[in-house]
């Protein structure tokens, strides 16, 4: 992108990850994209060189940092099955969408058949602007499990308090923890098991 310099290159590959991974549907990557892969911009290089079509490992250890984060993405995508529903009512877990100038918020409801996942609700915001955002986050025990910096916030207890900030360009993932919509304690042990075998 002419104008960027490479730090905001980062973030908005970053971003455009996160944006299309927290879409509903069946999600296609190309070989080389979590480290940057370019191919110089050419749209079809059946005939150009090894070099440009190679998968450049040199390129893929300067960009680890992005690497980790698809990896936290995809793993965090595979415990949400508000996005992964192919069923044909999927787009009825959509819920609550605002929109403003660069700022795009909706929910999701996330909870599978079996009904005891680790988040019963999503809340996802895209900031295309280039400033911070702040919004209300509502009532609930909120977790922030992905944003424009770490996608592995999942992992780890991070709460997201009433109100939570949105940083330039970049997309969060907020989780309503399990135990908050009037579970059991037994369904919350059984969860929290669960996860000791996901990490």
């Amino acid at each position: 992108m002419p104008g960027t310099d490479e730090t905001e290159r980062m973030r908005l590959n970053r971003m455009a990850a996160a944006l299309y991974m927290t879409c509903q549907g069946n999600l296609f990557l190309l070989s080389g994209e979590e480290f940057a892969r370019t191919k110089d911009g050419l749209e079809d290089s059946y005939n150009a060189s090894i070099a440009l079509n190679r998968l450049d490992w040199e390129q893929a250890w300067k960009n680890r940092d992005l690497v980790e984060y698809y990896k936290g993405l995809i793993a965090l995508r595979s415990r949400l099955p508000g996005l992964y529903d192919k069923s044909p009512h999927a787009a009825e877990r959509i819920r609550d969408m605002e929109k403003s100038e660069g700022l795009v918020s909706f929910a999701v409801d996330n909870c599978s058949e079996e009904g005891r996942d680790r988040w019963d609700m999503l809340r996802i915001i895209y900031n295309s602007s280039s400033s911070v955002r702040n919004l209300p986050v509502g009532d609930g025990a909120w977790e922030i499990l992905c944003s424009g910096e770490d996608s592995s916030l999942w992992r780890t207890h991070n709460p997201a308090g009433k109100s939570i900030q949105i940083e330039p360009q970049s997309v969060l993932v907020l989780g309503r923890a399990l135990g908050d919509a009037g579970t059991t304690e037994t369904e919350i042990e059984e969860t929290q098991e669960r996860q000791i075998r996901w990490a």
